[in-house]
């Protein structure tokens, strides 16, 4: 009976040396995978990695947007929109936004803008159909902003005359 007690006494014993075993294993497996695939493994490294959130995209588009406006120079904005590495379901957001700064903007803007899409279309960079859902993005953004400051105004003590003058005063 002595020698079933020593197997049982053994076993605790080995399991560390089997851990360790088996661990040991398991790093080499995880090195010789990242030898032959270097992408990233698990969701923080590829946060961290080469593909930039929404929000750093947009952030960046800014930039690039303010930086272009500034210097006029249609060929370096183009070297930044490659720069972005953005996936293809940000380009329509980037549209979206670089019409935005062009409604907001003066003449100049508007002009640069309508050249940077241009030369973007033509090149391929941004797809027709990141243009036109760009586009209708911008849209409906633009007609629920209106729908909302209608609401608003028939909502307060203005005046609503036919749809033209909402704040009361005869300035409209």
């Amino acid at each position: 009976m002595s020698s079933p007690s020593r197997e049982s006494d053994a076993e605790p014993e080995s399991e560390p040396e089997l851990e360790a075993e088996a661990e040991a294993e398991a790093e080499a497996e995880v090195e010789r995978e990242s030898e032959a695939d270097p992408a990233p493994r698990s969701a923080s490294e590829s946060a961290s990695g080469s593909e930039p959130t929404v929000k750093q995209l947009e952030t960046r588009t800014e930039n690039l947007l303010e930086e272009y406006f500034s210097l006029d120079d249609v060929e370096e904005a183009i070297e930044c929109v490659k720069c972005l590495k953005a996936p293809d379901s940000f380009w329509p957001r980037f549209v979206e936004m670089t019409l935005t700064q062009a409604l907001e903007g003066k003449d100049k803007e508007r002009r640069l803008v309508l050249k940077l899409l241009l030369r973007l279309a033509k090149s391929s960079m941004v797809s027709s159909e990141a243009l036109a859902t760009g586009c209708v993005h911008l849209s409906l953004s633009l007609s629920l902003s209106l729908s909302l400051s209608c609401s608003l105004c028939r909502g307060s003590n203005s005046v609503l005359d036919g749809g033209v003058r909402c704040t009361g005063s005869n300035k409209w």
